[in-house]
């Protein structure tokens, strides 16, 4: 029993729009192959009548939808339509199970197993004669859905597409002649498993929901690839610029994101149904990178560098080691492998020890050498030759002393000396090991205003005994003392004022 209504136009290739006689009021429709057989037996629904009205353009309208709401009532449930889409667990889906899809499937199969390429001119021939007659609009809208659903690739002008969303994809399914040269193959798509978990594993990522839709979901992977890349260039381009040895991970990614931009969309939906974990914690630790090297984040690894590149040199020298030695071998190690984002707080504990030591030992240093100078000041004040010397001529005489006993430390976080004296730990040290040779100096200039007729010595008491300034025995002192006695008496005795240093 033939169910389909056969002509002699159902036979042939079907004529274009334009050759066919006007007025036709015959609605586009498509019809199950039914003749097969014995009276369609075995086919069950499929040996079905089918008509469904078209205009033509739902193909185009299927490829052109930002998503699947919305489309003409044809490619939903009956009645009216073919259950070409779908709603499943509360997404609008792709039903690549429909009947007339899996008709038109299993005709590519069987021509693509035995090598047969499959062109729309062929399709029209085979599915608008004897035991379909259907129309050409009818092909468009079945191939359209089943492209969007990444069931077909299609080639046209040699060039193959397996998205829908280029635009250029769209012309076999508007133009005849153009739909005839296309060719059209079967493809492997990612089940509905691997697309629902891309598309949750999507929105992990970034808390945006996407259709359950091999091409959107693509799309939208690879936007985000797209704008993590522009964030990853200048990130780069720091790194470089301040030696910061993290471009091997910042590589890493920039290859990752470069091949997500250049796969097709099943290649995507792979990578992030597979690698979605991988990508995510690859892509937080680049966040990592990222802030470390914005301005806060390049002020903090000053800091660590400074830490270790003067702050500790400088305690070592001091004897300082310990657990501080610890502490800088730690920052050291984090910033040579370049893993120093990593462990902020332990890094902020081992600076922190560093600084403040620091800091103590140059707060008691200096507060030690401005009272070394300070006394030294009030000594060449007291003696009896200071309220000779013109009050306005104070001021340059003291200065090698007060210069360094009457200022206030400003030592400002961060600091490595003070603002106003800008001197290190090793000069004050130095300082206060010279404290007497400076107040030797001001004493001698007092006495040259002073007194300037006479002449004035300076007589180091370790460089008269030569005995390099070390005792140790009562006749050494014996001995010293003796020699300094005669020394002076000598000076005295001849004129010259002594000033002892």
């Amino acid at each position: 029993m033939v169910l389909a209504r056969l002509s002699v136009e159902d036979a042939a290739l079907p004529p274009t729009p334009e050759s066919r006689p006007q007025p036709r009021l015959r609605p586009k429709v498509w019809r199950s192959h039914s003749a097969a057989g014995a009276g369609g037996a075995g086919l069950g629904h499929l040996s079905q009548l089918h008509t469904r009205p078209l205009k033509g353009e739902e193909g185009e309208q299927v490829l052109r939808a930002a998503n699947l709401n919305g489309l003409p009532k044809v490619l939903y449930g009956p009645p009216d339509g073919l259950e070409l889409v779908l709603h499943e667990g509360g997404k609008t889906v792709i039903n690549v199970q429909a009947p007339i899809v899996k008709e038109v499937m299993e005709y590519l199969q069987r021509e693509h197993s035995y090598g047969n390429k499959v062109t729309g001119r062929l399709l029209e021939i085979h599915f608008g004669g004897i035991g379909y007659g259907w129309e050409r609009e009818m092909l468009w809208l079945v191939l359209a859905t089943m492209l969007r659903g990444v069931v077909v690739e299609l080639t046209y002008q040699g060039r193959r597409f397996r998205s829908y969303l280029d635009p250029q994809v769209r012309t076999p399914f508007t133009a005849t002649n153009a739909f005839r040269a296309a060719s059209f193959a079967p493809r492997r798509a990612p089940d509905l498993r691997t697309l629902v978990s891309a598309a949750r594993r999507y929105e992990e990522l970034t808390g945006e929901e996407t259709d359950v839709d091999e091409s959107a979901i693509a799309r939208a992977f690879q936007r985000l690839a797209r704008d993590e890349l522009e964030a990853l260039l200048p990130v780069e381009a720091v790194a470089h610029a301040h030696g910061i040895p993290v471009l091997q991970p910042l590589q890493e990614y920039h290859t990752w994101l470069q091949t997500i931009l250049n796969s097709a969309s099943d290649d995507c939906i792979n990578i992030l149904a597979g690698e979605g974990a991988s990508f995510q914690k690859t892509r937080d630790e680049v966040a990592a990178i990222r802030r470390a090297t914005n301005e806060q984040g390049l002020a903090q690894l000053s800091r660590l560098r400074g830490a270790v590149e003067r702050i500790w040199p400088t305690l070592e020298d001091e004897g300082l080691n310990g657990e501080l030695g610890d502490n800088a071998r730690l920052l050291e190690r984090r910033l040579e492998d370049g893993t120093y984002y990593q462990v902020p707080l332990a890094l902020a504990d081992a600076v922190e020890a560093l600084e403040s030591s620091y800091r103590h030992l140059y707060e008691e240093r200096h507060r030690e050498r401005r009272a070394a100078f300070q006394r030294a000041v009030d000594d060449v004040k007291a003696q009896p030759d200071w309220p000779l010397v013109a009050e306005d001529m104070h001021t340059a005489i003291l200065k090698p002393l007060t210069e360094r006993a009457e200022h206030e430390l400003d030592l400002p976080d961060g600091a490595l000396v003070c603002r106003e004296c800008g001197s290190g730990l090793s000069e004050m040290a130095s300082d206060l090991a010279a404290v007497d040779r400076f107040r030797s100096d001001v004493l001698l200039r007092l006495q040259q205003i002073s007194a300037p007729e006479e002449k004035v010595e300076r007589v180091r008491v370790a460089h008269v005994a030569g005995l390099g300034g070390t005792l140790s025995t009562q006749e050494e002192v014996n001995e010293l003392l003796e020699l300094l006695r005669e020394h002076l008496y000598k000076l005295i005795a001849s004129g010259v004022r002594v000033v002892l240093e």
